[in-house]
């Protein structure tokens, strides 16, 4: 089947099937690929979320921190000093306190690189530490961990960085890109992953830990007797298995009964097949328990839950709903899950923002819920930005997140301070974080004045390096660059040449920088290892050191050819301007709403963009502007409601609309706040009609 083909039967599923709207319908069957993956951006449950047990060492890790626990142990969390490493060490440091530990907690110095030093681990060795837990990085320090096993301390690395198979480290590692890994999904930030560990050690202090569950499902189907069943444990599920009989009595002579004889089966209805069932195995109802947390459960069957749950169920067999309805119950019914993990999502939602992983599949689960805890304004380190950014009497988005906190959480940092960021991610007196929220603003306000100067006195010198690359790609080498601004700045250079793009900072004699590529920044980077001290980071962002200047030409030189050879750059597929064409006079009235369906918004989940078509000229006017006139239109929609577009500065192309009878706009949805107040309306981005003439 061709690719559009299955995102067209994806859309029909999602429309006919599940009765979503036809809208979003269709901009997510063009995003996923499947329809489990389709269903995460309508459940956004937290059950939807993958078990922690599928990763490889978490079993080991739940026990190594239950030890350290039990003994208390000395234990140092050191992590990277950005936004996501310190919402990894505020969750992790909430965590071991609220079981009476007190860890060191330690980020690299401002004139060290990313990652652990042999001297940090020689500080740790005389503090008498036991346990040295690397918070997003360490997934390519084999030898400074082997240096730290040298002297005894056991070492845990929760990362997510791409690991590469020679410097892979000999400790235990929690990390979805790890190779090998049976983790299905590789794009959690390292404060996700985190929060993973932490949930399945509260699951492993419960009763049910590491039991083997079995649920059934069973009808007569004509005849026959069809059985189906899950098998669960510790929230990896099975394939769903189906057991065909001919009758009872071949039922009770079944290998399903003989080898299951000493099991508990969980089933949510009563029929005679379960009650024959009783004769062999422990059979119990989950109608009871279930049904104190969601009140369809008690007066529907498994059937007509499947039914009712179809838009947040794609593709899942009615067996499989009720593993699904278990696994909701379990999280909503034990209070460490219920309310203690999930109120960390917030640290889960601002680093997987800031890190700009993919908010697709179970990222949208962790963000959306996220997102969710950060509006009820329970963390400290993040009330005084809001309320300098004037955000505190807002309902905060994903985009508040990643234009108003995140480039404040990782300014101290950036500007050679990064001691304020580990104070504002471990203090707890509110008014200590005020004054450190603060410094957070100041030290923003610094760098945001800094890149603009920087960008500007180099210009020159960065465009010729972009003609002698023959447009294959865009530098900069300086030795007044701060050593933090390197990937912001390397980020606006991609950006502006639409190449890739590298920024090199040679400040006080150490050489350090950033590559940003469409894709396979860490494979440029190993072809130019002969010239890096160190290297790290994920597939189209990546950090390095470099050992001397002198090395510098003849590393550009080195990713220039990997460039040019083809290999920067991923082939895509052609992406249109737009996701889908809408007419004029077909918009709905909820269209605000069907696009809200598919956000969170970020890399990889764009907000969308539409095509309107045929947008009689008569609607738009010229309005006034601080600057320049804007240009607006008003959109009657079935004559129940009218939607606003805006051209922002484009008042002058009024004239020229005037010609036509009817355009084409390419607009997005937007928000506007006024007095607190929320305004949704367009925003056009182009008008194509106009260049098509």
């Amino acid at each position: 089947m061709s690719s559009g083909a299955a995102c067209d039967s994806i859309c029909d599923i999602l429309t006919e099937y599940c009765g979503l709207p036809p809208i979003s319908s269709r901009i997510v069957s063009d995003r996923v690929g499947d329809l489990r993956e389709a269903a995460c951006f309508f459940s956004r449950n937290l059950a939807d979320l993958n078990s922690p047990f599928l990763f490889r060492s978490i079993a080991l890790c739940v026990s190594r921190l239950a030890k350290a626990i039990a003994e208390k142990e000395k234990v140092m969390i050191f992590s990277d000093r950005d936004a996501d490493g310190l919402c990894s060490l505020s969750l992790v440091n909430d965590f071991l306190k609220s079981k009476g530990l007190r860890p060191i907690l330690r980020i690299p110095e401002d004139d060290a690189g990313c990652g652990i030093s042999r001297k940090d681990i020689d500080d740790a060795s005389s503090c008498s530490v036991a346990l040295l837990i690397l918070l997003d990085c360490g997934s390519s320090q084999a030898e400074e961990i082997s240096y730290a096993s040298g002297l005894g301390i056991d070492v845990m690395v929760l990362d997510h960085h791409l690991v590469s198979a020679d410097r892979r480290p000999n400790c235990l590692i929690v990390n979805p890109k790890d190779s090998g890994d049976a983790y299905p999904f590789p794009h959690l930030s390292a404060c996700a992953v985190c929060s993973k560990l932490i949930w399945a050690f509260e699951y492993s202090m419960t009763g049910d830990y590491d039991s083997e569950l079995i649920f059934a499902d069973a009808c007569h189907d004509g005849a026959k007797i069809v059985l189906e069943t899950v098998f669960m444990r510790n929230f990896v599920a099975g394939v769903p298995e189906k057991h065909v009989f001919d009758s009872l009595d071949e039922l009770d002579d079944s290998e399903f009964c003989r080898q299951n004889g000493d099991r508990i089966v969980f089933v949510l209805d009563d029929n005679d097949i379960f009650r024959r069932l009783c004769k062999h195995m422990k059979v119990l109802s989950l109608k009871a328990a279930i049904g104190k947390y969601f009140n369809d459960v008690r007066s529907l069957n498994l059937r007509e839950l499947s039914e009712r749950n179809r838009p947040k169920t794609i593709g899942k067999r009615p067996v499989e709903i009720l593993a699904w309805y278990y696994k909701r119950y379990y999280l909503r019914s034990h209070p460490r899950i219920s309310s203690d993990w999930i109120s960390c999502l917030d640290l889960v939602a601002v680093s997987s923002i800031a890190d700009m992983v993919p908010l697709r599949g179970e990222n949208l689960v962790l963000v959306s819920n996220g997102i969710a805890q950060l509006n009820k304004r329970r963390r400290g380190c993040f009330l005084g930005i809001l309320s300098a950014k004037r955000l505190c009497e807002r309902i905060l988005d994903e985009k508040d997140i990643a234009m108003d906190v995140v480039p404040v959480v990782n300014a101290p940092w950036r500007m050679g301070h990064a001691e304020i960021g580990l104070k504002l991610f471990s203090e707890t007196n509110l008014n200590m974080l005020d004054i450190y929220s603060r410094e957070a603003l100041e030290a923003n306000e610094r760098r945001r004045s800094y890149c603009r100067s920087f960008l500007k006195f180099n210009g020159d010198g960065i465009r010729q390096s972009y003609d002698d690359a023959g447009g294959s790609m865009v530098f900069v080498v300086s030795d007044e660059l701060l050593h933090g601004l390197t990937g912001l700045v390397a980020n606006a250079l991609k950006d502006e040449y639409g190449c890739p793009a590298v920024a090199v900072s040679a400040k006080d004699g150490r050489v350090t920088g950033s590559l940003r590529m469409d894709g396979r920044a860490m494979e440029a980077l190993g072809k130019a290892k002969a010239f890096l001290s160190d290297y790290g980071g994920h597939f189209s962002a990546a950090g390095f050191s470099i050992a001397s200047k002198d090395m510098i030409p003849r590393f550009l030189s080195s990713v220039l050819s990997f460039v040019r050879a083809g290999a920067g750059n991923d082939p895509v597929r052609a992406k249109p301007d737009y996701d889908l064409s809408v007419p004029s006079d077909g918009i709905p009235c909820d269209i605000f709403e069907q696009l809200e369906m598919i956000g969170p918004f970020g890399h990889e989940n764009e907000i969308p963009r539409l095509r309107i078509c045929g947008m009689r000229a008569d609607l738009f006017s010229m309005i006034k502007g601080k600057e320049n006139p804007h240009l607006q239109a008003m959109v009657s929609i079935s004559g129940v409601c009218a939607i606003q577009f805006m051209f922002w500065n484009k008042g002058a192309m009024l004239r020229e609309i005037g010609r036509f009878g009817n355009v084409d706009v390419i607009a997005m949805p937007r928000k506007s706040y006024v007095k607190g107040s929320c305004k949704r309306y367009f925003e056009i981005l182009d008008i194509p009609t106009l260049r098509q003439t």
